[in-house]
């Protein structure tokens, strides 16, 4: 059993600011819905106090799964571990468009009526042509740059702006099941830039119904994956944090 920190015993005392946290390493955590990237970062952060830290690649609020996070020494590691291959899991509905493109938006489209013949078979051929390198145009409501401001602040504020496609590589992308009428769920595995909500905007332009993302999990980002991610809620002292962190001498 790990005995408590100096961060921890400070802590019990009634002091509000716990000692620096000076270990390094990758924490693996399975981010909840609900929270920002952002907001887990604050969590550890409050909890060990690390000189450094930071992540490697957002997932956006209402996404589950694994969120690496990049403690002191380990931040230097952020470009190699996003630029590696991300895996994906989820559901999306079909006949319906979203400002967001995803559920937490707007409905700004709806098919009321699916066409009787667009069943799991022509969905699968449909996701096919999807894989390999192609354009793919970043989603209005995202952290983009353009002129300095992020692309959401355009969105936000009505103003209208070009944005400029770029090639991403999409490994592979399976549509796995029907359930019901309209909703299926699929797997993909793509490599950095890629926005997985917009593949499946851009199905269901192909389609001729719309389509717009419902659930989302990460389940893999570079060489980690999420069965060996931590549920942040178990998080309480540093030394858990220590008990969890993977080193990175393995992983260079």
């Amino acid at each position: 059993m790990l005995e408590p920190t100096r961060s921890e015993t400070t802590a019990r005392e009634g002091f509000s600011r716990p000692l620096s946290f000076h270990e390094s390493g990758v924490l693996l955590v399975d981010k909840p819905a609900g929270m920002t990237s952002m907001d887990v970062i604050r969590v550890i952060k409050r909890i060990a106090r690390p000189k450094k830290i930071g992540h490697a690649g957002t997932l956006d609020p209402f996404a589950t799964g694994l969120l690496p996070v990049l403690i002191n020494s380990a931040t230097r590691l952020s470009d190699r571990i996003m630029s590696g291959t991300k895996e994906y899991e989820g559901c999306f509905l079909l006949g319906m468009v979203f400002d967001t493109q995803d559920v937490t938006g707007q409905q700004v489209g709806e098919t009321k009526e699916l066409p009787l013949d667009l069943d799991l078979q022509k969905v699968q051929e449909a996701a096919k042509s999807f894989v390999g390198e192609i354009q793919q145009t970043p989603p209005i409501y995202s952290a983009i740059k353009k002129q300095g401001k992020p692309l959401y602040f355009y969105a936000r504020n009505n103003i209208d702006v070009e944005i400029q496609s770029r090639k991403v590589l999409i490994e592979d992308f399976q549509i796995l099941r029907k359930e019901g009428d309209r909703r299926f769920y699929f797997s993909a595995r793509v490599q950095k830039g890629t926005y997985i909500r917009t593949l499946i905007h851009d199905l269901g332009q192909a389609l001729g119904v719309g389509g717009v993302l419902e659930s989302l999990r990460r389940t893999r980002t570079s060489d980690f994956y999420l069965d060996e991610a931590v549920q942040l809620s178990t998080l309480k002292f540093a030394s858990d944090i220590k008990s969890h962190l993977k080193t990175t001498e393995k992983r260079k």
